[in-house]
Parts: C-alpha cells; sequence; structure tokens
C-alpha cells in the first residue's frame, strides 16, 4: 500500500488528539510523524497581551497538501458545528489547505450528544451549507474517546443513517459507515 499525506485538523477541543491516538494505538502499526510539532504554552514570561498570559494556545503547520484530510468537529458544541465550517472554508477558500483525495468531516463526541439523530444532521448540515468545493466529502460520527464508529461499525451510530448513505450539498453523510473504511 502507498504512503499518503494525511492530517487531522480542528477546532480546539474537537477531540483530535484523542481520535488520533486511539486510531494509532488499535491499529498497533507504526507510524512516523514528519516534521516538529507546533505547540506552544504561552506563559507570563513572554511579551503578550495581557488576557493571553495563561492561555493554552496550539499553532498549526497546516501542511500545503494533503492526501486525506480529517476535520474534527465537536458535535456537542452548542453551534452544531456551524463556526467549525466556517473555519474550514476558510482555510480551502484561501488555499491554505489543499487536499488531494479525500476530506472526511468527523462529527467527534457523538456518545455526548447519546448519539443523536438530530444533531448529527445538524452538524451535517452546517457543513453541507457551506457549499465546499471539494470533489470527495464525507461526514462520519463517531466517539474517539470510547472508539465507538472508528475501526468497525458501531450499532450506536446505525440509527443515523439507516441507509448508509446519503447526500445533501455535496456532501456524503455517512452514518453506519467506520472511518477506517474510508482511509
Amino acid at each position: 500500500m502507498a504512503s499518503k499525506a494525511m492530517c487531522v485538523l480542528g477546532d480546539a477541543d474537537a477531540g483530535k488528539k484523542t481520535l488520533t491516538w486511539h486510531l494509532v494505538f488499535t491499529q498497533g502499526r507504526p507510524v512516523s510523524f514528519h516534521g516538529p510539532s507546533a505547540q506552544y504554552t504561552i506563559t507570563g514570561n513572554h511579551d503578550y497581551p495581557r488576557h493571553l498570559e495563561k492561555t493554552n494556545h496550539s499553532t498549526e503547520d497546516i501542511p500545503g497538501n494533503a492526501d486525506v484530510a480529517l476535520w474534527a468537529v465537536d458535535a456537542s458544541a452548542d453551534d452544531y458545528g456551524a463556526c467549525s465550517s466556517q473555519r474550514l472554508a476558510s482555510l480551502l477558500s484561501s488555499g491554505k489547505l489543499r487536499v488531494e483525495e479525500q476530506l472526511i468531516i468527523i462529527a467527534t463526541k457523538m456518545d455526548l450528544t447519546n448519539w443523536s439523530e438530530t444533531v448529527f444532521a445538524q452538524v451535517a448540515h452546517s457543513f453541507a451549507k457551506i457549499k465546499l468545493a471539494q470533489s470527495k466529502i464525507s461526514i462520519v460520527p463517531v466517539s474517539g474517546l470510547h472508539g465507538d464508529n472508528l475501526i468497525e461499525k458501531s450499532d450506536k451510530a446505525a440509527h443515523l443513517q439507516p441507509a448508509g448513505k446519503a447526500e445533501e450539498g455535496g456532501l456524503t453523510v455517512l452514518g453506519a459507515q467506520p472511518l477506517m473504511s474510508l482511509l
């Protein structure tokens, strides 16, 4: 199998680390990480505005292009991914993120919503209405913490899309298909 460049992006606290490490450890495969980690903690010892002195920030070095991009969105957030979808659209339209093969939007923390069909539909709608100009975009509900719907189909996600697949505004909504089946 040829190697592919993959990036995991998303908003702060969307579950990117939990999702990534769950995938790495459950697969039991060695993974090589290229490039330095770009995470910094801002403390009062630096010359930053006072309101940032006790705030943790992550600076992301977005690759120029990736074969596969995973965009994590917190499904339990109050805005159902509306702000997150705008950020993703901005990165794509500005050219800061170029996805060669596939963009997968991952609705994380579905366990916190009790796998709500309404919540998942609202998150999918938030991303569908911005009309992303990518040819292959999918959205998958997961629980990174518990590993539900990551490697294998989860019974908890089966009711989210009984037919298994639906199109909404160019977005392929996959309820009962696990993330790993797309990679």
